[in-house]
Parts: C-alpha cells; sequence; structure tokens
C-alpha cells in the first residue's frame, strides 16, 4: 500500500500498489491526486506519509518530460535524402539500356527538381550529387536515342 497526503486539504490517504501514477479522489475534499510511485518513497520511510503531486503539477510533470524527449525543432534532425535523386539516377541508368527518350526526361525532370530542393535546403536535405549524376545521365539518354533514331532512319527522312 502507498500512503500519501492530499495537496489541497492535507487528509491522510491510501492506495495500492497497482494504482501508482493514476489519479483518485480524495476522500476528504473530492480533489484529484496523482498517486505517487512507490519507487519514488526512499529507503526507511515506507510507513511514511508522503506528499503527493497535485493533478495540475503532474500534467506539467508529463508535458515537460515529454517535450524534452522529442526533438524540439527541424535542426536538430538529420539531413535526409530529397526523395527525387534516387529515381533520377535509376530512371538515367535505365534509360541507357530500354526506352532512352522516355527515362531520359524522367530523370532530367526529377533530377532537376530533387538539386534544386537539396541546393536550397542543405541542412535539411542531401543527395544533391545523386540528382546531377542522373540529370547528366538523363541528358545522355536523350542525346543517344537522337543519334540512334538519326542514324536507323535518318535516309529515309527527308526534309525538303
Amino acid at each position: 500500500m502507498i500512503r500519501y497526503r492530499c495537496p489541497n486539504c492535507k487528509a491522510d490517504m491510501e492506495s495500492p500498489d497497482s494504482l501508482a501514477g493514476w489519479f483518485e479522489k480524495c476522500p476528504v475534499c473530492g480533489y484529484k491526486v496523482k498517486v505517487p510511485q512507490p519507487k519514488s518513497i526512499p529507503d526507511g520511510l515506507e510507513g511514511e506519509l508522503i506528499e503527493a503531486v497535485p493533478e495540475k503539477e503532474a500534467i506539467k510533470q508529463e508535458q515537460i518530460i515529454h517535450v524534452y524527449s522529442t526533438p524540439t525543432n527541424e535542426s536538430n534532425a538529420l539531413p535526409k535524402k530529397v526523395s527525387g535523386a534516387t529515381l533520377s539516377l535509376v530512371c538515367g541508368i535505365v534509360g541507357l539500356f530500354f526506352f532512352g527518350i522516355l527515362f531520359g526526361l524522367l530523370a532530367v525532370v526529377f533530377g532537376i527538381m530533387a538539386y534544386s530542393t537539396a541546393s536550397k535546403y542543405p541542412k535539411k536535405y542531401t543527395g544533391k550529387e545523386e540528382a546531377l549524376a542522373g540529370v547528366i545521365l538523363g541528358f545522355i539518354d536523350i542525346a543517344a536515342w537522337i543519334l540512334i533514331m538519326a542514324w536507323l532512319f535518318g535516309d529515309k527522312i527527308s526534309l525538303v
């Protein structure tokens, strides 16, 4: 059993150990009191009364613990890779072998978007180099597709 005192009217209260951390109403004044944890009672004082924490202070303490357990701003967070950088690089590599014009255009578009985002927010995002590689591979895909089409169909197309 945990013995404690109501902080409002100073009445003696008693609760089983299983209710530690829960709120109980004082039988005298009806004030909601948080039942203290049994491990918070110092050795040698097991039979002594301890002061309980009022509900408002208990809520404040829980909020303080919650605030300090999570990062309060984004500057503490590690930078993450910008999402389009990997997609741009993959499209550029796939475009070297299949459907160069389609994957090349996708690589250029996603790469430029990812590169600009990573450049604008360098502390928040990484992947600028990966996006640049995707853009370069995308332009190579497009140029290779144009050269292959010119080689295959150049003698059949007449511009005049």
